[in-house]
C-alpha cells in the first residue's frame, strides 16, 4: 500500500503497486484504488455461528516506512475492551 495525495503523486508512485509481488505467489493484473482515512488502523476478527458474525478480537496495527504502511506489529485485545465495541454489536 502506498499513498497519494493528488494525481500527480499517483503517477509517481504507480510503479510500487504495478510491480509488488510476493515471491510464491503468481503476480495478479490490476490495482485496487482506495479513499485514505486517516486515524488508526484496525482488523477484527469474527466468528461465524449459524450465519451471523460475532466479533472476537480486535487488533490494532502499528504501521511505518510512509509513505507504504507496512504492517510493523499489532496489539490485539478483546473486542469488548475497544472504543468500537459498541459499533459492533448487534
Amino acid at each position: 500500500m502506498v499513498t497519494a495525495r493528488d494525481p500527480a503523486q499517483l503517477r509517481a508512485v504507480y510503479h510500487h503497486a504495478a510491480a509488488a509481488a510476493y515471491p510464491s505467489l503468481a503476480r495478479l493484473g490490476g490495482l485496487v484504488l482506495e479513499e485514505y482515512l486517516h486515524g488508526p488502523e484496525i482488523s477484527i476478527d469474527f466468528r461465524l455461528r449459524d450465519g451471523h458474525a460475532h466479533p472476537a478480537t480486535v487488533a490494532r496495527k502499528r504501521l511505518g516506512f510512509p509513505p507504504f504502511f507496512e504492517e510493523t506489529g499489532h496489539l490485539v485485545a478483546p473486542w469488548r475492551d475497544e472504543p468500537v465495541a459498541a459499533d459492533l454489536t448487534t
